[in-house]
């Protein structure tokens, strides 16, 4: 894999289901999507780019208005300025949000950034405890890992 980039499951994915089902929530005519998964020659981490065309022309100030109010009360979510990278968030259960804006095209990039060794299931797992358990939705997932 070292110096590679291998796309595999293009269309066939095993969670396109769940996806569709998720955003059908916000558009009940959704039937399908355009999906692609990449292997990356990282040893932990995913990148998602995301591509939406919207319904009607924003500015990059009311999308980031957007995205600032929805995750406002995510402690482990942060919308960045700039496209965020992986380096970012290896090591951490946070996931970072950046997004570009093409008015011409009215099409929104989104990218998100998480370390799925972290964010995946360990720290989602200790993240849903935390808050069945009635302790503060970060404990235990702030510290700094000793090995990355």
């Amino acid at each position: 894999m070292h110096d590679n980039y291998v796309t595999y499951k293009l269309n066939q994915h095993q969670h396109i289901p769940e996806i569709v089902q998720q955003l059908q929530r916000f558009d009940e005519g959704l039937q399908q999507i355009q999906f692609s998964t990449s292997l990356i020659p990282v040893n932990r981490g995913i990148v998602a780019t995301v591509y939406s065309k919207l319904k009607e022309s924003l500015t990059r100030e009311e999308l980031a208005a957007i995205y600032q109010e929805c995750y406002q009360d995510k402690p482990f979510v942060r919308i960045q300025a700039s496209l965020p990278n992986l380096h970012q968030v290896v090591g951490t259960n946070y996931t970072d949000i950046g997004f570009d804006y093409n008015p011409v095209t009215n099409i929104l990039t989104v990218v998100a950034v998480l370390d799925n060794l972290i964010k995946g299931a360990a720290g989602q797992a200790i993240q849903n405890m935390n808050l069945m358990l009635g302790f503060p939705e970060t404990d235990g997932l702030l510290s700094q890992p000793s090995y990355v």
